[in-house]
């Protein structure tokens, strides 16, 4: 792959990204279709509300370390995307990567729902955090778990999926 040489970007000054994510708008643009805040849930569609419902089983089959719960939220050509590892693409690896965090850790999570919007008759995105607690089951270690999350739904035969899911985590570097 050719990357461009930065000379094609003559308006971005190198200087801009001295600070991490000094590049990043503050807030969002005003001609963006977000829907946050106290109006958020009387702003839905039914579509979209039927999304979070989805991400609400979600969080409720983490909680429960059920990889048969997670599976039936899934799309078959779901994809998973998590900090720090391959993305696992369709039924047998995800079902084989939630085996095997389930296996390892049990979490007890919140999600907090801070946009869902419909972007197509068959698609939605929603951008979520989360935060609770991840105890590691070999050694009953535990901690703080906080992420931001990003999904992307599919609607399939009249009902919402999980197509695509990336996470990354919130928490501070460990020391």
């Amino acid at each position: 792959m050719t990357f461009p040489s930065p000379h094609a970007f003559p308006s971005l000054s190198f200087s801009q990204f001295s600070h991490p994510r000094s590049y990043l708008p503050t807030e969002p643009s005003r001609s963006t279709r977000i829907k946050t805040g106290s109006a958020f849930q009387s702003a839905m569609s039914p579509d979209e509300q039927q999304a979070t419902a989805v991400l609400t089983s979600y969080q409720d089959a983490l909680n429960a370390s059920s990889t048969d719960m997670v599976m039936k939220l899934y799309a078959p050509t779901g994809i998973l995307m998590a900090q720090h590892y391959p993305s696992s693409i369709g039924t047998e690896a995800l079902r084989q990567a939630y085996d095997t965090i389930f296996n390892t850790l049990t979490l007890k999570v919140k999600f907090t729902i801070e946009e869902c919007n419909q972007v197509a008759p068959e698609w939605i995105f929603a951008r979520t955090s989360s935060a609770g607690t991840a105890k590691l089951n070999a050694s009953g270690e535990g901690g703080p778990e906080a992420n931001q999350e990003l999904f992307v739904l599919q609607k399939i035969e009249g009902t919402w999926k999980i197509a695509r899911y990336c996470f990354c985590t919130t928490n501070p570097p460990r020391a």
